[in-house]
């Protein structure tokens, strides 16, 4: 079963207009306080997609790619960010997450961000080719979760 869900923290949530490209492309959007309610949630939804602070209030992204990876399906993290420069750009990918994503937030760049991490986790569990499968699952709800 495809599993299309969100995570999105606090200062995610200032512009809340941002969310609705995510909202089109099917995910519903739910949020988590902290990154451990975040790292119980993920094992227990087994989300698809994760969008979090860089900074969390008992935690970073860096500890949620950890958990992600220790998870038997992990999740593709997006990490937001106010400064998104270079170094920590670099930092992200080579650390694991998908992308670096800056807030506030452009809708047109959420849409294609998380629909390139929708398609890359997709792709990642060989499901790319099996399309009448990919289409009946797009067309069930989702969640997204908000740390």
């Amino acid at each position: 079963e495809f599993r299309r869900v969100l995570f999105r923290s606090g200062s995610l949530d200032e512009n809340e207009t941002a969310w609705e490209p995510i909202l089109r492309l099917g995910f519903e959007t739910r949020r988590v306080v902290s990154c451990k309610e975040a790292v119980e949630l993920m094992d227990r939804a087994r989300p698809a997609v994760v969008m979090c602070d860089q900074r969390l209030a008992d935690g970073t992204w860096k500890d949620l790619v950890d958990a992600a990876d220790s998870l038997k399906d992990p999740p593709v993290l997006v990490v937001c960010s106010r400064i998104a420069d270079e170094r920590l750009w670099a930092e992200v990918l080579n650390l694991g997450a998908y992308d670096l994503l800056t807030t506030p937030f452009n809708r047109n760049e959420v849409e294609r961000t998380v629909g390139l991490a929708w398609q890359h986790w997709v792709n990642r569990h060989g499901l790319s080719g099996r399309r009448h499968e990919v289409g009946s699952l797009r067309r069930r709800s989702r969640t997204c979760l908000g740390v």
